[in-house]
């Protein structure tokens, strides 16, 4: 997937890869005939899995890790970042499976937030991720 346009993120599958933020940028680079990228990253097998359970979240409002190659370092501190949404009734978590409520639809970003280890781990004094309202 191309990301077109200031800021916007592209995705190989193995990376991301974020345009420049300004137009004169963009255009002067698009115009020399280079992608316009300002950085990226190159995923880990880590972050593999962790995209596996939030597109499992996203479009099945599920996932599990029952099966070795779904499981990471630190699934115990991301269900814990759940359990505020646990008591609230919005997913719940039975053995080694996740199911979100429909009625937690509005707030599945929330929950994909839990399993995005780079986000929760990098509490930064200047905000670089996008937020939820």
């Amino acid at each position: 997937m191309i990301g077109l346009g200031m800021s916007a993120i592209g995705d190989s599958w193995i990376g991301f890869a974020q345009n420049v933020k300004h137009v004169k940028d963009y255009q002067q680079m698009v115009k020399e005939g280079h992608f316009p990228f300002f950085r990226g990253h190159i995923l880990s097998s880590e972050d593999k899995i962790s995209r596996k359970h939030i597109l499992n979240l996203m479009y099945y409002l599920q996932t599990s890790w029952q099966d070795e190659s779904m499981q990471f370092e630190g699934i115990e501190n991301t269900l814990e970042l759940l359990e505020e949404m646990k008591s609230d009734g919005l997913l719940t978590i039975e053995g080694q499976s996740l199911v979100v409520a429909k009625e937690a639809i509005p707030f599945i970003r929330n929950v994909c937030m839990a399993f995005d280890k780079h986000l929760m781990t990098n509490q930064l004094e200047k905000a670089i991720f996008s937020k939820t309202i």
